[in-house]
């Protein structure tokens, strides 16, 4: 039984919305790997919060990107 997809959309359109969402998801991830081993000392302060808040910051920004493509993608009844 092969799953509904919306009209219009082909399962081209969900691998290609997959993959741009797990790139950003990958960015995410490794400007949070920086974060974590690049500033925080033996007491687990931070060492270096201005930096590390741009850090965060360039993480949101790929977690919101990711979350937009993944909601404005119809995936059909076979997603949910």
């Amino acid at each position: 039984m092969q799953a509904e997809q919306p009209k219009g959309a082909t399962v081209k359109d969900f691998v290609r919305a997959s993959q741009q969402a797990l790139a950003h998801v990958r960015l995410a991830e490794a400007a949070l790997e920086g974060f974590r081993n690049d500033g925080v000392s033996p007491l687990g302060t931070l060492e270096k919060p201005h930096l590390q808040a741009v850090t965060l910051k360039a993480a949101h920004a790929e977690l919101a990107k990711a979350i937009a493509i993944i909601e404005r993608t119809r995936w059909g009844s076979a997603a949910y």
